[in-house]
């Protein structure tokens, strides 16, 4: 990949972040936006280039798959990248993610109005995700549109996405239209990949 499309990459990164902040809140600003680098494994994920932090000044980059990534396709490095800038928002460690971040990071990966049309060609063309990006994915959705103020409104009294509860959610989210066992299951630890 060259240096503009490099360039081109992280600006739009920083378009979804504006996008993100403008729906969920203010993301932590102990953690910065580093760089959008190859994966080295089969996964895209975020990454810390030094050692996770909640100190401040910790960066935080952004891993694309090496198909996409040495394939320079590009829409395909961007759809990645919107689900992994919903993990800037409150940066955690490998496995502490609940299926609520999940589901809003595949979400709004999904969410075409965020993309360009070659993007939104490319999201056509995807078949599945796996199972439980799915079943995160269709969690978030049952709670949409309210859900996206009710996470604005929580983070806003310092409440990380990791350690969001039923009981934070239960009040906000439709009162008593969303089933408690889906409140329980988005705030469930989200399987670690293997």
């Amino acid at each position: 990949m060259d240096i503009n499309d490099r360039r081109s990459l992280r600006q739009q990164a920083e378009k979804y972040l504006k996008d993100l902040e403008e729906l969920f809140g203010p993301r932590d600003p102990r953690f910065v936006f580093s760089s959008i680098e190859r994966s080295s494994n089969r996964y895209p994920h975020t990454d810390y280039p030094n050692e996770f932090s909640l100190d401040g000044d910790c960066a935080v980059s952004i891993h694309v798959t090496s198909d996409a990534y040495d394939g320079r396709q590009i829409s395909q490095c961007l759809w990645q990248i919107a689900h992994e800038c919903v993990h800037l928002l409150d940066p955690c460690r490998k496995g502490e993610a609940n299926f609520l971040e999940e589901g809003l990071a595949t979400w709004f990966q999904d969410e075409k109005r965020y993309h360009s049309a070659d993007v939104q060609s490319y999201i056509d063309s995807v078949k599945f995700h796996s199972p439980t990006y799915t079943e995160a994915k269709a969690l978030v959705e049952l709670c949409m549109p309210e859900l996206s103020y009710s996470v604005r409104r929580i983070r806003s009294n310092g409440v990380r996405l990791k350690d969001f509860t039923p009981e934070l959610l239960h009040d906000l989210v439709c009162p008593g239209k969303i089933d408690q066992a889906v409140l329980d299951r988005l705030c469930t630890k989200f399987p670690i990949k293997k």
